[in-house]
């Protein structure tokens, strides 16, 4: 299963992630990411790593699990 490891500290609040996959990605009120799951299901797999290369600080990276 697809794996998302997030770098917390370095988000800055562009939301791109969630633009780009807001099924995947959910922001806070303030506009922030909120951690992601650290495993989601294959069937997002290719929305994760659209919202992961929208990210222009490059916090977020999906990795294939076998």
């Amino acid at each position: 299963m697809p794996r998302i490891e997030f770098d917390q500290s370095r988000c800055v609040g562009h939301a791109q992630c969630n633009a780009a996959a807001p099924d995947v990605y959910e922001l806070d009120d303030n506009g922030y990411l909120l951690p992601p799951p650290s495993v989601i299901d294959e069937s997002l797999r290719d929305s994760a790593i659209a919202g992961a290369s929208a990210c222009p600080e490059g916090v977020l990276k999906v990795f294939d699990d076998e």
